[in-house]
């Protein structure tokens, strides 16, 4: 790709951090990409398709999306508007420390058995938090590494993340019915929105954080009669 620009944010020799912005202009699949190493993404803003082999997978800012180490890839663009990420490369042994070895290729192996996991609100909200401070460049750096160690470390625990649920055919047509919603949102509505979500819809809180991201990625700026938890969640300043 040649249509995006990419910020370092903080540099060591355990974590590395970009803030990466795509202008969206290519809407078929890229040329072939490749990385040395091991890339863990947090999309922030827009949406992206991410094509490795066969797989498909949408990048939109309630996913983490991974990009394997010396793995070819491509992108498009189906929804106008472009995107922007935060791309984190960590050092092989950490990240073989944080990473559950249900997650890897081969143990050992800085490589994702799969393309992306399902992040709840809270890790939104720290993901927020770190690109917030690293860009305005309020926090040390022994400090900001320990913030984005500890995104990392609650992004990929099994109590924050959790695999697409459903069958392959059934992942697809959720996905395409997101890219549906979010590009007529984006064509049509140019003024903020607000939604009454009388007690978030679920008693459950893993279904509550999943349904404010659903509201969050649809363009959403806040709800109005939700639950505690969920105030909180919503209203936390990024």
């Amino acid at each position: 790709m040649t249509d995006f620009h990419a910020r370092a944010l903080l540099t060591t020799d355990t974590v590395a951090v970009w803030d990466v912005v795509c202008e969206g202009t290519c809407r078929h699949k890229s040329t072939e990409e490749c990385v040395a190493a091991t890339h863990l993404v947090f999309p922030y803003r827009g949406t992206y398709v991410q094509h490795t082999g066969r797989a498909e997978a949408v990048a939109e800012p309630n996913q983490i999306v991974f990009i394997n180490e010396d793995e070819a890839y491509r992108v498009s663009h189906p929804v106008e508007g472009g995107d922007a990420s935060l791309s984190i490369r960590l050092d092989t042994p950490t990240l073989l420390e944080l990473v559950s070895a249900d997650y890897l290729q081969v143990k050992g192996r800085p490589a994702f058995n799969r393309s992306r996991l399902r992040l709840d609100a809270h890790v939104q909200v720290l993901t927020a938090l770190v690109r917030h401070r690293l860009s305005r460049g309020v926090i040390e750096t022994l400090e900001a590494e320990s913030l984005a160690l500890e995104l990392l470390r609650r992004a990929l625990s099994g109590c924050s993340s959790r695999a697409a649920a459903g069958s392959i055919g059934r992942r697809k047509l959720v996905d395409r019915a997101k890219l549906v919603l979010i590009g007529r949102i984006v064509a049509t509505i140019d003024v903020p929105v607000t939604v009454d979500f009388e007690g978030g819809y679920s008693k459950d809180e893993g279904e509550l954080s999943d349904n404010i991201s659903r509201l969050l990625e649809l363009g959403a700026i806040g709800t109005t009669k939700v639950c505690r938890s969920a105030r909180r969640l919503i209203m936390s300043p990024v």
